[in-house]
């Protein structure tokens, strides 16, 4: 007895569009939080005082004087020992050349720089020798190359005596790491 029933709404399916008086505003859901103080929006004036820690450049690195040893222990006893010989054996200085680049190897301090230099001293010494043994005699002299490229190999000698030592110096002074063996 009594109440009389509604009806059943009609099915509802998800393409068709809410029931006009179904929907109802969130009356019940709370607001955002009111904030203090308020956001920042703009950023800081430029420049920044100072970038982050994470920013920071790391510290230079500490020089260590550069000594007339420590060049000369970092050009090793080896290539210094087989210029010398090239600078006061004079037969031998072509092949005391060859053999301190081979030596040279070992240097650990602008390993490129240090290698063309060397070439250069010995394609420079058989050029120049033979160059100057055509211009002298008119014509190339198969025996007499050694002898013309071994005297301008003693001048290479003498020249990377002094050279290849200041190459590593300077390094060493700028505070370039060594370089590791191949």
């Amino acid at each position: 007895a009594g109440r009389p029933v509604a009806p059943a709404p009609p099915a509802w399916a998800p393409d068709q569009p809410f029931p006009a008086g179904q929907v109802q505003a969130p009356s019940h859901v709370p607001g955002p939080p009111a904030t203090w103080p308020p956001a920042h929006v703009n950023p800081d004036g430029f420049p920044e005082p100072s970038p982050p820690s994470w920013q920071q450049p790391p510290p230079p690195p500490a020089f260590e004087p550069v000594t007339f040893g420590a060049m000369l222990r970092n050009t090793t006893p080896g290539v210094l020992i087989t210029l010398g010989l090239g600078v006061i054996v004079f037969p031998f200085s072509l092949a005391m050349l060859v053999l301190a680049s081979v030596l040279a190897t070992r240097i650990r301090y602008r390993r490129h720089i240090v290698g063309r230099t060397f070439s250069g001293a010995i394609v420079g010494s058989f050029l120049l020798g033979i160059t100057g043994m055509i211009a002298y005699q008119g014509a190339f002299d198969p025996v007499g190359w050694y002898d013309a490229s071994t005297r301008w190999a003693q001048a290479a000698c003498l020249v990377l005596l002094v050279a290849v030592p200041l190459i590593v110096g300077d390094a060493m002074r700028r505070g370039e790491p060594p370089e590791d063996r191949l």
